[in-house]
């Protein structure tokens, strides 16, 4: 590991301090990216672990008790991350929202699990027998356990060439279908989804369909044929760019989105996914 790097390693709480149980997470080459790493490792025991009804303090006691620490090795350390107090203020929020993630929050949080090539992210919101299935390949990959391991192999992968052609996935909505000859029913118009790119970001080469039910993804489509990437609109946030309008503005602009076509209006509402 160079001076510039930091390693990720995960202690189990129930075995507290016992090196034999220690296990290496990976290695990154920023401060900031371990931490979100690290974030996302926490967040991925408490929702499996949480239960309807669970206050705070039963969720956070179960994590001290049985939960993943991890924690950040390097060289030049700009300040500490803890685990525990990281997982207490999430505790807090997960039982106060105690609610199943939509399908819009699952899509953004699946681009997001793209664009940090980080599937422990996804890994709690996948049902146990989900399904991904691209149009480039014969075979389905089926079960939780098997979607994970195929995500994690494919950005592994791609973390070692991301020198050369990185990865990037925004929100979009499915464009219209009428007078195709072949359509997909569940990619209905507006509904949202990822557009993945490779290496130019400007380049959209595939479409990804999410199926989602009581919070988990039931199905992960790979659509590079139909429908085709093309015919999806990105996102834009266009509310934070009128703060200042005065009232005879505002009108005309919402006279404006009234009468724009559908396809304009995927223009106007294109906003890239952060990537933190």
């Amino acid at each position: 590991m160079a001076d510039n790097q930091y390693r990720v390693l995960i202690d189990d709480n129930f075995h507290f301090m016992d090196e034999d149980e220690r296990d290496e997470y990976g290695v990154y080459d920023s401060f900031e990216e371990a931490v979100t790493i690290c974030k996302s490792i926490v967040d991925a025991w408490l929702k499996n672990n949480y239960k309807p009804g669970m206050t705070a303090d039963e969720l956070y006691n179960a994590y001290k008790d049985f939960g993943d620490d991890p924690f950040i090795v390097g060289f030049k350390m700009p300040s500490r991350f803890s685990a525990w107090k990281y997982a207490e203020q999430r505790c807090c929020a997960i039982c106060e929202n105690g609610r199943d993630m939509n399908e819009a929050e699952l899509v953004e949080l699946y681009a997001k699990t793209w664009n940090t090539l980080n599937p422990a992210i996804i890994e709690p919101y996948l049902a146990d027998d989900v399904v991904y299935e691209s149009q480039v390949v014969f075979n389905a990959v089926v079960g939780k356990e098997a979607v994970f391991d195929h995500l994690q192999g494919k950005m592994q992968t791609i973390k070692k060439t991301r020198y050369k052609s990185d990865v990037f996935a925004e929100i979009g909505y499915c464009g219209s279908q009428e007078g195709n000859k072949i359509q997909v029913l569940s990619a209905s118009e507006f509904k949202p989804c990822v557009l993945m790119a490779q290496g130019n970001p400007d380049e959209v080469i595939a479409l990804v369909l999410l199926e989602t039910e009581a919070g988990k993804i039931k199905r992960i489509d790979i659509c590079t044929v139909v429908p085709h990437p093309s015919t999806a609109r990105e996102q834009v946030n266009i509310q934070n760019n009128y703060e200042s309008d005065n009232e005879e503005s505002k009108r005309q602009r919402n006279l404006m989105i009234l009468n724009c076509t559908q396809f304009d209006l995927m223009i106007l509402l294109r906003r890239k996914v952060s990537l933190n």
